[in-house]
């Protein structure tokens, strides 16, 4: 799966370089089976319905403020993900950087 590229650049003390290239996400996607393909999605569209029935199940027995950060978090998500601009990379590397400070207060809370 991976592939060199052809040295295009001089690197440190003048030996050049060699950079390695990846197929993208998309591309492996899409090169991926149809029947696999349609299971895969029948597994996240099931992991979705029984991610929606957990968080019911637990929503009333939450604390206040932890409640809040939950929702601070899954609605930054939703948003991002009603976006179809975004990539899903995009989406993680913002949701990470964006909820880190939620995430520690939750983890400190705790102690």
């Amino acid at each position: 799966m991976f592939a060199l590229a052809a040295p295009d650049r001089m690197g440190r003390a003048g030996m050049r370089t060699v950079a390695c290239v990846q197929p993208t996400w998309h591309q492996r996607a899409m090169a991926m089976d149809e029947q696999v393909r349609e299971a895969l999605e029948a597994d996240v569209r099931m992991t979705q319905e029984r991610f929606c029935f957990a968080m019911e199940a637990r929503l009333s027995s939450i604390e206040p403020d932890s409640l809040e950060r939950y929702f601070a978090v899954l609605s930054k998500l939703v948003l991002k993900l009603e976006d179809p601009e975004r990539s899903l990379g995009q989406i993680v590397n913002e949701m990470m950087a964006e909820s880190a400070s939620i995430i520690m207060q939750e983890m400190q809370s705790r102690r």
